[in-house]
Parts: structure tokens; C-alpha cells; sequence
């Protein structure tokens, strides 16, 4: 059974995609005994972070549309469980490099 969201091809463009602005990733800066994730703000056209902006890729800006569609579903589908969840503009791009911190 394949359940996969994305088929090979899109998930190659979105790694890619990742490793294209993996500069443009900042560190949280959270405690040290807190994990310490990059992060960069993206919607599905250009990633945001103050004053490093670029356009984010086809495979990147595909993962962000499919997410957004989730709470979108939701939405038109009346979901009511959830009473404060919204269809967002923006999504959090983040890395996690382990416990070395790296």
C-alpha cells in the first residue's frame, strides 16, 4: 500500500528546494537546554525573513499550497472541532541538526 503524499519526482523538487535555502536558515536562539531549531518563515511564492527574501522553488511552493489545503478542507468541509484554526499564509520552514546542535 502506498500512502505517500508526494510521488518521487515532487519530493526530489522539494528536498531540493531545501537544500536551496538552507542558507537562509536562523537559529531559534532558544535556551541551551532547549532544542536549538533553524528556522525561515515561507508562503508559497517567496520565503520571509526580513531581509533575506527569494523565491521559493516549485517543490517547496507545491508542499506549502498542500498544506495550507489541509485547514482549507477543513473548512469547507465544516469541520467544528477545532475552533481556532485558520488557513495559514505562512508556513515555518524548519531543520533540526540533531543533538549536537549542528
Amino acid at each position: 500500500l502506498d500512502d505517500a503524499v508526494l510521488n518521487a519526482s515532487e519530493l526530489k523538487s522539494a528536498r531540493q528546494d531545501v537544500t536551496a535555502a538552507r542558507h537562509l536558515l536562523v537559529t531559534t536562539g532558544n535556551d541551551s537546554n532547549v532544542r536549538q531549531d533553524k528556522v525561515v518563515r515561507v508562503n508559497s511564492t517567496v520565503i520571509l525573513d526580513e531581509e533575506k527574501e527569494g523565491l521559493t522553488g516549485v517543490g517547496l511552493m507545491f508542499c506549502v499550497d498542500l498544506l495550507r489545503g489541509v485547514t482549507h478542507s477543513l473548512l469547507e468541509h465544516g469541520y467544528i472541532e477545532s475552533h481556532t484554526h485558520l488557513v495559514p499564509r505562512h508556513v515555518q520552514l524548519a531543520e533540526y541538526g540533531g543533538d549536537d546542535g549542528e
